[in-house]
């Protein structure tokens, strides 16, 4: 892991990782609606709305070939999802890789949220932090601070061992606490069973010695003597 995390650590110290130029990609907006409209005036309205986002990704990609946008991107379906999650939400938390966060953080979503309003809250989780060194972290620390983000730095591996460690220790505590039941549930019959086994031993006992008496007693019984004429 430290071989790894050092070679991450050495690549993000190059100038252009640590202030990155991206295109940051502007996010279709769900068009205002309301609960009198049908089903069917919402779903045109916003396949009109999706129909227009995609022709400004379109020039876009024309405009620069380096850039190339997934299937996920130009799938309604992708977009409409995301937009009820953040109407039915009051957080929502944007999960980035902290090898390079901002490469994978979207300023327009955390925008668009607050256009949605209500009161929502969002939060970056900058997750594999493990992966970081001290420095990186102060660096990206200090960036998203200054650019008013909200977040928190997370290792998915860490606590994952942490809750396998807890897991596995309860396991024990419950084998240990199935075993005192089991003991407590039988331990009437052990006591039943161990009166028995007295009772027969007691009973043995005084069988053996009222039979070494009457050995006893016959030992002592005269012999008779017959005389013969």
């Amino acid at each position: 892991m430290q071989g790894q995390a050092g070679i991450v650590n050495k690549f993000l110290t190059e100038a252009n990782i640590r202030n990155p130029q991206y295109t940051p990609l502007k996010i279709p907006r769900r068009p205002a609606w309301n609960k009198k409209m049908s089903a069917q005036e919402i779903h045109q309205q916003e396949n009109m709305a999706f129909l227009e986002w995609r022709r400004d990704i379109a020039t876009i990609e024309e405009n620069n070939v380096k850039l190339a946008f997934t299937p996920f991107e130009k799938n309604i379906e992708v977009w409409k999802q995301l937009w009820r999650v953040i109407e039915k939400s009051d957080m929502l938390l944007q999960i980035v890789d902290a090898r390079n966060p901002y490469f994978f953080y979207s300023a327009d979503l955390e925008k668009y949220i607050s256009e949605v309003g209500n009161g929502k809250e969002f939060v970056l989780c900058i997750n594999k932090a493990d992966y970081l060194s001290e420095e990186l972290i102060l660096h990206w620390n200090t960036y998203f601070k200054e650019k008013g983000v909200q977040h928190i730095f997370f290792s998915a591996k860490m606590e994952q061992e942490k809750l396998d460690e807890a897991e596995e220790s309860d396991s024990e505590e419950e084998y240990d606490d199935e075993d005192d039941e089991e003991e407590k549930e039988f331990e009437p019959l052990f006591d039943e069973l161990k009166k028995k086994i007295d009772i027969e031993n007691e009973l043995k006992e005084e069988q053996g010695i009222e039979f070494r008496k009457e050995v006893e007693e016959e030992k002592e019984v005269p012999a008779f003597e017959f005389n013969t004429v």
